[in-house]
């Protein structure tokens, strides 16, 4: 059913890494409130970490090639695996787990766009 819904919406689905270098959450801002909830290891000598949430790798397709604003709004979907490791009693219940699949959407557009891309969500 959703992936009927985001063809008619316009959007691509995607299938992002699982695991990323930790220098792209250092640059999105995101290791400085996320590192410690992170599942992290080395590789080669440089740290990375398994994705908690899929915004910097969606980021990253679309800064991958250079783009028109005739291209916008771009609309990304991904029912990718996420993994966290919370600390016990940052959550409750079954909300609080340390891998799950999630369905998740990103849109890159110009702020003309905002308002129409918003109420096309709801």
């Amino acid at each position: 059913f959703i992936r009927t819904q985001y063809r008619r919406r316009g959007y691509s689905e995607v299938v992002s890494p699982n695991i990323y270098n930790l220098k792209l959450w250092e640059q999105s801002g995101h290791a400085l409130h996320y590192k410690d909830d992170m599942f992290t290891f080395d590789v080669e000598g440089e740290e990375w970490g398994m994705k908690p949430m899929n915004c910097p790798g969606h980021c990253l397709l679309f800064g991958s090639m250079a783009r028109s604003y005739r291209e916008l709004p771009m609309r990304i979907a991904d029912f990718g695996v996420l993994h966290r490791n919370e600390q016990s009693g940052a959550l409750t219940g079954l909300t609080r787990v340390r891998r799950f699949q999630q369905d998740d959407a990103h849109i890159f557009c110009e702020e003309s766009q905002i308002q129409d891309e918003v109420v096309a969500c709801l």
